[in-house]
């Protein structure tokens, strides 16, 4: 019987530890799997957030290149980017506020003195407060990043490539109106909400992307976080395909 992918890693042999490492994706492991350290962060306003609170701005990386489907849609980049699933704790060494923030639960506006994880993922804070240096420790939501462009939106609606929806959508990072009454960015709210305008949401399902009635968008562009394609407990526990 052929070993399992975790122990092969257990083996460790110095010949092979490369490509086992490969097919786990160890960078993205570290970077989505792990306690996340942002030390020394200055939050800042971002138009796909309420213009009561800033973000720290977790990163994007790895932004994928190749085309893939109808409309342009770029194909997912495996793991690329940070954003978070929980906060452990978050202290604000400078500011109008300064001290140790209490972690609301997500998708809930901050009031003083309160640090959450925003509906799009990133971890935010009240622009009142006045912080403009943080620190904070936080777990990051595995997953693929993906660009979507060129969205046809009818009846304040732009359904999702069935790929994305086959693989998962669990964020909606941000979302730009390219045609219609009001373009630009949008301001990003939880999954299943009624947006005001120049606001944005995908609908219960995640299968769709929604707008204000007022908005108009005829077309639409966005950027997701999909279930990530690497299932760490699914290749840990199946045989391993590099020779040991």
């Amino acid at each position: 019987m052929a070993d399992s992918l975790r122990q092969s890693l257990n083996a460790a042999n110095p010949q092979t530890m490369a490509d086992l490492l490969r097919a786990l994706g160890l960078g993205d492991l570290v970077r989505q799997s792990m306690v996340q350290q942002m030390r020394g962060a200055a939050p800042a306003a971002s138009s796909s957030q309420l213009a009561t609170v800033q973000q720290l701005g977790l990163d994007i990386t790895g932004a994928p290149t190749s085309a893939n489907g109808s409309p342009t849609v770029n194909a997912p980049s495996q793991g690329a980017g940070c954003r978070a699933v929980s906060i452990l704790q978050a202290y604000s060494r400078a500011g109008a506020n300064a001290g140790q923030l209490t972690v609301v639960a997500n998708s809930t506006t901050p009031a003083t003195g309160q640090v959450a994880v925003a509906p799009n993922g990133d971890i935010v804070v009240l622009a009142a407060d006045g912080h403009t240096v943080i620190d904070v420790d936080f777990m990051a939501m595995r997953g693929d990043y993906v660009q979507l462009t060129g969205l046809t939106v009818a009846s304040n609606k732009a359904l999702l490539p069935a790929w994305t929806q086959t693989q998962g959508v669990l964020l909606l990072i941000s979302a730009t109106a390219t045609a219609g009454t009001n373009t630009g960015s949008f301001v990003v709210l939880k999954a299943a909400s009624a947006p005001s305008n120049k606001q944005a949401a995908l609908d219960v399902t995640k299968s769709n992307l929604v707008f204000a009635a007022g908005d108009a968008v005829t077309q639409a562009s966005c950027e997701l976080l999909l279930c990530s394609s690497k299932n760490i407990d699914s290749l840990l526990r199946s045989a391993s395909t590099i020779l040991p």
